[in-house]
């Protein structure tokens, strides 16, 4: 199965930070702008972006999706805009992809290397969204034991570095994420953040919030999860998440798109995106590690990171044991020497974040087919994931259109 390594050099989600920032005529340290062809032509005498990432709407589903319906309102919208792949970041996950939206960085830089991470600072594996311990019986939050969500990340915000440039940023985002600790982490500095209940209520929300800052140099980022959801729960071939998109959709042009005043769309470029796609999970594919002895006692700790992209922490002298068991006796993962993918640029260039090392373990066991790895005893529930590096999972939409054009 072919592997899709991250354009980091200009052809994926870290490069679209610097791209706003170009676009409305700022410079920013961190990842370079997008190639110009992607996005240049679109660029004159725009004073604000609209950003709108549909997590998990993969570019492969999408695109399959628009070539069945041509009044699809993304259909149309790409007939007038530029419409391309990109690829995601390693691993293929929302807390990685976020975290490099957000800051402009790589993951070797902002240091959030998946849905479950080793803090060994702490001496914990940790849910990186809720910021606590992933056995939590007694319900503590990682704040208790002195962890500032602010401070998780060592690098400066998307905000903060547009500051210097007169630039505001402001949050639609559903209620439910507006104060959780990873949006405290990542949303540093931000104008404001507005929740939402519902997606009609969101498109309404983002045509007052546009209106309202009318005349300001800013970018409005709106984050969308429920494609993320239904997938997860039913699976990315299942008919739910079209049906959500499509409602999404409709819900878009009847409440935003076409209600908009010239003064609201003069100036205006909207940007539709994604962070990840996904790839069925079923049972039957599902490789847990606690019914494999011979791995599992090679093992330190609880593969971490993601289902498709788990961190392996081995006992000394067992990296090739592991690997072969994997590889040979499983035979549906590619493993790699930890260091080594850092090296070679897995998770990007640059500084590493501190603790880095410690949390991509020794090894990574990285999903072929729709293979996944998870520990525990019960049954795995969910019918759709990523993480990894397959096409379905790592190509991601990038749509931009002037909406004065």
């Amino acid at each position: 199965m072919e592997l899709i390594w991250p354009r980091y050099e200009g052809g994926s989600l870290v490069n679209l930070p610097a791209t706003m920032a170009a676009i409305l005529g700022a410079e920013i340290d961190g990842a370079p702008p997008l190639e110009p062809s992607l996005w240049k032509e679109l660029s004159h005498g725009t004073e604000r972006i609209i950003a709108i990432l549909m997590d998990a709407v993969g570019y492969l589903a999408l695109q399959k999706l628009m070539a069945q319906d041509r009044g699809f309102v993304l259909t149309k919208l790409a007939q007038r805009g530029l419409f391309n792949p990109i690829t995601s970041v390693f691993p293929s996950t929302t807390v990685a992809a976020l975290s490099s939206l957000w800051t402009a960085r790589p993951p070797i830089e902002h240091g959030l290397t998946g849905y479950t991470i080793y803090l060994k600072e702490f001496g914990v594996v940790a849910n990186a969204l809720a910021l606590a311990p992933m056995r939590n019986e007694r319900g503590d939050s990682l704040e208790k034991w002195g962890l500032e969500p602010e401070k998780l990340i060592p690098v400066p915000s998307f905000p903060q570095l547009l500051k210097p440039w007169g630039i505001k940023v402001w949050v639609l985002i559903h209620r439910e994420y507006s104060k959780s600790p990873f949006s405290r982490a990542i949303h540093r500095e931000v104008a404001e953040s507005r929740g939402f209940l519902s997606t009609s209520e969101m498109w309404v929300s983002l045509r007052r919030l546009l209106r309202e800052i009318s005349g300001e140099r800013a970018i409005i980022s709106v984050y969308w999860g429920l494609v993320d959801a239904l997938a997860h729960l039913y699976g990315p071939e299942d008919e739910t998440w079209e049906a959500e998109l499509r409602s999404f959709a409709f819900s878009m042009e009847r409440e935003f798109l076409e209600r908009l005043e010239p003064s609201d769309r003069k100036g205006t470029l909207l940007i539709i995106f994604s962070d990840h796609g996904q790839v069925p999970a079923r049972p039957e594919k599902a490789i847990q590690a606690m019914k494999h002895p011979e791995l599992w006692e090679l093992l330190t700790l609880p593969p971490t990171g993601e289902s498709r992209a788990s961190y392996l922490y081995v006992k000394d002298g067992s990296r090739e044991k592991v690997r072969a068991y994997l590889e040979e006796k499983i035979g549906s993962f590619t493993v790699m020497d930890s260091q080594e993918a850092m090296e070679k640029g897995l998770f990007g260039k640059g500084e590493p974040a501190p603790g880095f090392s410690s949390r991509i373990g020794d090894l990574i066991a990285i999903a072929r087919g729709e293979d996944y790895l998870v520990w525990g005893y019960e049954e795995p529930k969910l019918k759709g994931r990523h993480g990894g590096l397959s096409p379905q999972e790592m190509l991601i939409p990038l749509l931009l259109v002037r909406l004065d054009g």
